[in-house]
């Protein structure tokens, strides 16, 4: 009596190799998709960056406020231009601005790198007076300024 429900070694071969195979690339994507999964970024300072946009905006505003009392505002320079931050920052609050500027005066040449200052929206520029230099001095020499990135 012959069992037409046994299987050959051979015919039990052709199951457990596909299954085996399939199972093998199952695995291999599982490792490869723990391995090569992207690592989560730091995550992104909002208050950072908040005071860089709030400090080039303000660097910005200082600018146009200091070219607006200058003789040839086209001919401006600016270099080492800061923003002094409020203890608590605020982003309706302006910040104490200061820099330098050389620009050309009413002879059309260059004055040199000149200090400057935006102190609640008023310019000023160093004229050599003493009230100038206390003002300065106290709102902007020694301060750890911010720079913005983009000036």
């Amino acid at each position: 009596m012959t069992n037409d429900n046994a299987r050959s070694p051979r015919s039990s071969l052709r199951l457990v190799l596909p299954v085996a195979f399939v199972a093998m690339i199952i695995w291999v994507s599982a490792l490869h998709a723990i391995f090569s999964a992207d690592k989560p970024s730091a995550p992104v300072n909002d208050l950072t960056e908040a005071k860089e946009t709030w400090a080039a905006s303000n660097a910005e505003e200082a600018e146009t406020l200091i070219k607006g009392i200058l003789k040839d505002p086209n001919s401006a320079n600016f270099r080492h231009v800061g923003v002094i931050m409020p203890k608590q920052f605020d982003r309706t609050h302006t910040g104490v601005d200061c820099g330098e500027v050389n620009a050309r005066n009413s002879f059309g040449a260059y004055t040199g790198f000149t200090a400057f200052m935006v102190l609640s929206g008023i310019p000023m520029i160093q004229d050599g007076s003493r009230a100038f230099g206390r003002l300065y001095n106290k709102e902007c020499a020694n301060k750890v300024a911010f720079y913005p990135a983009i000036l």
